[in-house]
């Protein structure tokens, strides 16, 4: 159950662009299969990977085992194949809100036959979203509107997490949490070979934000822990807050050389940034948000595996909410001082 919220301007101020009607779409991909029987593959030591989702949809609807009816695109009569249809005037001008809410798949859309432009890029990771794709629709025709494939995950078969290193360095005045294992060289870390487990850590802890601080992050994506050799884009999505994209790059970042590439002067902000095989970005914002939020990569099979963390900051403004809504299992019950 998905959906979109629009959040209207305050009084006074105006969308730096003009546009006739407003349009929604949403994008997912879906498993046949139910979630728990993925979820039961990902977590049996008979290890078996999601794989690619078998169908796409555009706001909830697509096509599926309809090889006995008409072949029509625009075929309304039968409503489990018929696609989805937004019905436009030719000549006006079209804002379209795009939201992909895929598991996995990293979706581009196109309009056949017309010029987009979009204010953010082409290709939709999850859960990433275009907010003014501006559209004059000049023909007499049905306008078809599509989806294609750019996944950009690999199926693997071995039982291990893909995973990113995080750069610890110059962090002990931010973070308030068990340190990594002497074992942990921050520096020294090899993100090309098969790793040992050697750079990895396991931790219940959360991160404990000072509030209102600014905080730096730095995602390095390496391989994979498979017989592959090869590395996965990572899309990782921010709870509660935006974050300022400040640099990202090829390879291994560097502390004391990368750094001074940042763009500090008009970064974009954005909630979700994909980080490319074998690469880094830095991200940047400030814990203003009171709350406990996640962050995490946005591919809800790596998610699921463990592949996130959380950030809490300012609890102690919250207040005191009734036992019975705090918790589930252990936690049942459980508030802080």
């Amino acid at each position: 159950m998905n959906g979109i919220i629009r959040v209207s301007l305050p009084p006074g101020e105006s969308e730096p662009c003009t546009y006739d009607h407003d349009r929604s779409i949403i994008l997912t991909d879906w498993y046949h299969k139910s979630t728990y029987e993925l979820a039961t593959g990902l977590s049996s030591l008979d290890f078996e990977w999601v794989g690619e989702p078998q169908s796409l949809l555009i706001h909830g609807k697509g096509r599926f085992n309809c090889s006995g009816l008409k072949s029509d695109l625009w075929d309304t009569t039968n409503p489990e194949c018929s696609s989805y249809v937004i019905t436009v005037i030719p000549g006006k001008t079209y804002r379209l809100r795009i939201g992909s809410l895929t598991s996995l798949a990293a979706l581009s859309f196109e309009i056949e036959g017309e010029a987009m432009k979009a204010r953010q890029g082409y290709i939709l990771p999850p859960p990433q979203t275009w907010d003014r794709v501006i559209v004059t629709l000049n023909t007499q025709n049905k306008i078809n509107g599509y989806t294609r494939w750019s996944v950009n995950n690999v199926s693997y078969n071995l039982p291990d997490t893909p995973y990113l290193i995080a750069v610890k360095d110059r962090l002990n005045h931010v973070f308030d949490q068990t340190p990594p294992p002497d074992s942990y060289d921050s520096q020294n870390y090899d993100i090309f070979s098969k790793p040992n487990n050697t750079n990895a850590t396991a931790s219940s802890s959360i991160y404990k934000l000072q509030f209102n601080s600014t905080v730096d992050i730095i995602l390095q994506n390496a391989n994979t822990m498979n017989n592959d050799n090869n590395s996965e884009t990572h899309p990782w999505h921010l709870h509660g807050h935006d974050f300022w994209v400040l640099g990202y790059g090829k390879g291994k970042f560097d502390i004391n050389s990368d750094q001074k590439k940042y763009n500090l002067t008009n970064p974009i902000m954005k909630n979700t940034v994909s980080v490319q095989p074998y690469g880094w970005t830095a991200i940047r914002f400030v814990a203003d948000n009171p709350g406990v939020w996640a962050f995490h990569c946005h591919i809800e099979a790596h998610f699921y595996l463990g592949m996130g963390v959380v950030f809490e900051e300012g609890v102690e403004m919250l207040g005191r909410y009734p036992t019975s809504i705090t918790g589930c299992g252990d936690t049942k019950g459980y508030r802080r001082p």
